[in-house]
């Protein structure tokens, strides 16, 4: 199993998982998403290498393994459990979130350059949707599993890219968000709750019975003293 959280750069992790490629499982690839999207993040970017401090044999074989990871994490894609799927999509939005923006700043270079091809693409954002799409499919048929964390950070990653998956038959991953949370609603912890509500207001996906659920066990508290300003402030923007 790789300790993902030892390794300091993008290359680092993804020279490790790469020579186990054929090892990995579900959870250490969910893992490695979820640190590529730490180290992408601006605290970690004098680490994130230019075209310039990228050779060209380094470049291609960093693409060579980042695209290959990502092969084989769609290729997995419906073996992952609850935790595996939310991770993995948060993972993935973090980093198209970084990204995206960093490119509106300024040419991307090097690293971030190659996760933009990989995670987003090059004709309109079409494979970013094409990613979150599968990652709702695969959800679709475990969703009654997932607990509330999983589906707070379902929703919030799809929210953040703005992503609203509709499946075959028109239903949308949103409404199976919510049709699975409304049960355990009294087990979510205020900031999955404050995240979940803000998630559906950002991608305009109403669902009314949600959203009364969220407020009846909001008033139904003895106090809001786990709810951080933050946690409010969501709450009170998205009703």
């Amino acid at each position: 199993e790789l300790f993902m959280n030892n390794f300091e750069t993008i290359e680092q992790a993804a020279d490790a998982a790469f020579d186990k490629l054929n090892e990995l499982n579900p959870r250490s690839l969910s893992s490695f998403w979820s640190r590529v999207s730490q180290l992408t993040a601006p605290k970690y970017q004098r680490n994130i290498r230019s075209n310039q401090e990228l050779e060209d044999s380094h470049r291609h074989r960093l693409k060579h393994e980042l695209e290959s990871i990502f092969s084989k994490t769609m290729g997995e894609m419906t073996k992952f459990g609850p935790r595996d799927l939310a991770q993995t999509s948060l993972g993935f939005a973090k980093v198209v979130k970084i990204v995206d923006y960093q490119g509106s700043q300024r040419r991307l270079h090097g690293t971030q350059q190659i996760l933009h091809d990989i995670l987003v693409g090059q004709q309109s954002q079409q494979r970013q949707k094409i990613i979150f799409q599968s990652i709702a499919e695969a959800s679709l048929p475990v969703i009654s599993q997932f607990d509330g964390r999983c589906l707070s950070n379902l929703a919030y990653a799809n929210a953040i890219v703005g992503s609203a998956p509709v499946f075959g038959d028109g239903g949308t991953l949103f409404d199976s968000i919510a049709e699975a949370s409304i049960p355990i609603l009294q087990k979510f912890e205020p900031q999955e709750i404050s995240n979940m509500v803000w998630s559906f207001e950002k991608v305009g996906s109403s669902n009314p019975q949600l959203f009364a659920e969220v407020a009846e066990h909001i008033v139904s508290l003895n106090h809001l003293g786990n709810f951080k300003p933050q946690n409010l402030s969501n709450v009170v923007w998205a009703f």
